[in-house]
């Protein structure tokens, strides 16, 4: 795995790591509702959309067909025997992991990831809040 990453054409310095109880990924999961026509994601716990059922741009909102039970403990399974073990190689190899209590208020775990950026580059973590957009190109 670490040689994979020296390989690739990006540097690495940090990995993040949102650390959350499989009951609560389990509750924001199924609660995630998906625009097909815009792509904006919803959550009816979190972040619910202004009317519920239908996204802001007026299409219905709908749910990922492997949003079940069955498939996110599926997943976590997944995530816990393939990604964990890597995250420990990363780990060994001197990679810096911040890890993130994801447990909490979607606000709180967002102020602790801005202050672990702040702390790590300043300078980026201040030129992709100025975006105010998502990874997805969309407001949050």
């Amino acid at each position: 795995v670490v040689e994979q990453i020296k390989n690739q054409s990006f540097r690495l310095d940090t990995v993040f790591v949102l650390r959350a109880a499989p009951e609560v990924v389990l509750g924001r999961l199924l609660a995630r509702e998906i625009c097909a026509r815009c792509g904006q994601i919803w959550n009816s716990q979190t972040r619910p959309s202004p009317v519920p059922g239908v996204c802001s741009c007026g299409n219905r909102l709908m749910r990922r067909t492997d949003d079940t039970p069955e498939a996110i403990r599926l997943r976590l399974e997944l995530y816990r025997d393939r990604t964990e073990p890597g995250l420990d190689i990363l780990r060994q190899a001197g990679l810096p992991l911040v890890e993130i209590d994801a447990n909490q208020d979607m606000a709180v775990v967002r102020q602790q990831i801005d202050r672990a950026m702040q702390q790590i580059a300043p300078d980026i973590k201040n030129a992709i809040l100025d975006t105010g957009r998502t990874h997805r190109g969309r407001k949050p």
